[in-house]
């Protein structure tokens, strides 16, 4: 969509900011499902988990809510500048 449409100087202007923050939180899940999962949490969590499963699953749990309060607020943020509303003003040079 942002070669269709031509979007790709909004990414110079800090008021799309949710473009800026869609863009790393779609690389933190990829990095996460592709490389933190396979790579780390199948090697060292069942066995973190075997030790203290109390503190192991609030971590995991805690993460969760963590990805999810980040990617509420880029879709709000996504939502709003899609709808005019900018928070940073343009920067002109």
């Amino acid at each position: 969509m942002i070669e269709k449409f031509g979007l790709w100087d909004r990414f110079l202007d800090p008021g799309y900011w949710g473009m800026h923050a869609m863009v790393l939180v779609w690389a933190l899940f990829a990095m996460l499902l592709f490389i933190g999962e396979p790579l780390i949490l199948r090697r060292h969590f069942p066995a973190w988990a075997a030790r203290d499963p109390l503190r192991a699953f609030a971590w995991l749990h805690w993460m969760h809510i963590f990805l999810l309060v980040i990617s509420l607020i880029t879709i709000l943020g996504a939502v709003a500048g899609a709808h005019g509303w900018q928070i940073f003003s343009a920067i002109t040079l």
